[in-house]
């Protein structure tokens, strides 16, 4: 039920021209428990400004830092959210909510 209200509330938000929900997922089994969503591997700044400006509620982006040191997934999950907000601005999006 929950996850059906978020999904409501994120379907209503991206109808009054918000940003869609960027989930910044940590492993690569994560994604085959969704259909339908854009999944990206890389997250150059590009790559994910074309994807939201598309009309989906959310899109996933593989990080794949769980089997990483500390410090390395720290430092890759800081440069994807820079790369999100840069995404964002150019796509003219926002504002942007992601969920690691």
């Amino acid at each position: 039920e929950r996850v059906l209200q978020l999904r409501c509330a994120t379907l209503a938000a991206r109808s009054n021209g918000m940003a869609p929900l960027a989930v910044v997922d940590d492993d690569p089994t994560g994604t085959q428990t969704v259909h339908s969503v854009p999944v990206l591997a890389k997250w150059a700044v590009s790559d994910l400004a074309a994807v939201m400006p598309m009309d989906r509620p959310c899109f996933y982006v593989l990080a794949n830092t769980r089997a990483l040191p500390a410090k390395e997934a720290e430092s890759r999950a800081e440069e994807i959210g820079r790369s999100l907000r840069a995404a964002a601005k150019q796509a003219g999006v926002g504002p942007l909510t992601a969920v690691v």
